[in-house]
């Protein structure tokens, strides 16, 4: 049964009663705009990259994600992820966001001054208008070509404005606003997971038939965008699994259920990122089809190779792609794929996210003088909180992993003979439902005969004497 609606009940349940009290949180506390409410790999992959890096940078402070719709757009694919509502865009939202945290940071996977098509109508001018109360950092963003001139003027007075490709920075610069180029942040995709947790995972996913149970594999993540393209790019992933010599793809949807092609291994489009990410990551080679596909195989060393079939992703990868792995057309993607050593510059584009993490969290501690901090007892407390969650979490991971292993050993020690043992008992079920339904139709033919012979003529005048007869009989 699906329940994180009532998680939203909860918080909201939550905001409510704090409201009324007028409680201020006693720890400070950063938001972050993004677009965690969106099921995409980007959209969940720069959620959990921020929070990440900036808890680890701000002990004792509290992370919050805002989003156009956030929990009132329940996901399967966020892994439990809390995220507020941004709601309609008016000043009353504006003072309580102001008053609740001390320091806004955006971090959308969608460019800045996009039209959004969910959430709230006013939703678009939370990220092009801003807030006055306090500042708004946007590290590592994209803009839209043009840039909206509310958007311009609001980043012009915010102290830290960086993109993650050069065209983005230069359209910022058209309207006065000084940006630093930054590497994609999911080159840190890395660090979200254990590479022991990714090889579990790669484990459960072989044995529940989401991924070959042996040997390589290519994977092809596909964006939304590019479904009207599925059959092409089908080709040109056949073709280059056949150069690369591997045997098996297999097709990462971003969000939404789709189709694979025949003899594809198509994963569920509703995968948590941990499970998206130890795809990609156990994969021979990757297509991605976006930015971020792009950023989380560079990040675990993946080959890859990238056609940009919509015209508005090869600005950001090619910021940390080698010009030969770029394909000019999707018939092209055989052709081009080669193989490429971990790129030298990797470590020195981590280094340079870390910076840029380092600067928000120092933008955030100038915020905080430390009258406002919690004791000593409840920062260690806190801090036992946090710790007991991450072990809850691994707990649930080695769980899954260990019913995993025993479904599969109950079946007669390998997922064949389980699946051999299933398809057996689905046969006899079937054919103990084709003699149910034949019974059921003859009971059917049966009636409606008795019934035809009661309603005769000779039936009904012979009632009364057949009813002589029975009591004579006796």
């Amino acid at each position: 049964m699906w329940v994180r609606p009532a998680v939203g009940d909860t918080c909201r349940a939550v905001h409510r009663f704090l409201g009324r009290l007028g409680a201020v949180p006693a720890e400070p506390a950063l938001a972050l705009w993004g677009s965690a409410d969106l099921p995409g790999l980007g959209d969940q992959l720069f959620a959990r990259i921020f929070d990440t890096e900036l808890a680890a940078r701000l002990p004792g402070w509290r992370i919050g994600h805002l989003a156009p719709a956030g929990w009132d757009r329940p996901l399967c694919t966020d892994g439990g992820l809390v995220v507020e509502p941004l709601g309609d865009y008016h000043d009353q939202r504006l003072t309580r966001v102001g008053q609740e945290y001390r320091l806004s940071v955006y971090n959308p996977a969608f460019p800045l001054g996009s039209a959004l098509s969910y959430g709230p109508s006013s939703a678009s001018r939370f990220y092009s208008a801003g807030l006055r109360q306090h500042a708004l950092l946007a590290p590592a963003v994209r803009v839209t070509d043009p840039v909206p001139s509310e958007l311009a003027g609001l980043l012009r007075t915010q102290p830290l404005v960086s993109t993650r490709d050069a065209r983005s920075a230069e359209l910022l610069a058209e309207h006065g606003v000084s940006a630093n180029v930054v590497p994609h942040p999911g080159l840190l995709a890395e660090h979200l997971v254990d590479s022991a947790v990714l090889a579990q995972r790669q484990a459960a996913l072989r044995q529940l038939g989401v991924l070959p149970e042996e040997g390589a594999y290519l994977v092809v993540q596909l964006a939304g965008a590019l479904l009207p393209d599925l059959d092409r790019m089908a080709t040109a992933a056949n073709h280059t699994a056949k150069r690369l010599g591997v045997e098996h793809i297999v097709l990462l949807p971003d969000g939404r259920t789709t189709a694979p092609p025949p003899g594809w291994y198509p994963a569920p489009a509703e995968l948590v990122l941990e499970d998206r990410l130890a795809i990609i990551a156990g994969a021979r080679a990757a297509l991605p089809t976006d930015e971020h596909g792009a950023a989380v195989a560079t990040a675990f060393g993946v080959d890859w190779a990238f056609c940009d079939v919509t015209g508005t992703q090869t600005a950001a990868v090619r910021e940390f792609g080698a010009p030969e792995q770029f394909a000019a057309s999707l018939a092209e993607l055989p052709t081009v794929f080669s193989r490429h050593a971990e790129p030298v510059w990797l470590a020195s584009a981590v280094g340079s996210l870390a910076a840029e993490f380092d600067a928000i969290a120092g933008h955030a501690e100038s915020r905080d003088n430390g009258t406002e901090r919690r004791n000593a007892a409840l920062a260690a407390e806190n801090a036992a909180l946090r710790a007991a969650h991450d072990r809850l979490r691994q707990r649930l991971h080695a769980e899954r992993q260990t019913l995993v292993e025993q479904l599969v050993e109950s079946g007669g020690g390998g997922s064949r003979e389980l699946r051999a043992e299933l398809e057996l008992e689905r046969e006899l079920h079937g054919a103990l439902a084709d003699r149910h339904n034949a019974t059921v139709a003859e009971l059917a033919e049966c009636r409606a005969e008795l019934e035809a012979l009661r309603n005769t003529k000779l039936y009904r005048w012979t009632t009364p004497l057949r009813g002589i007869y029975g009591r004579l009989g006796r």
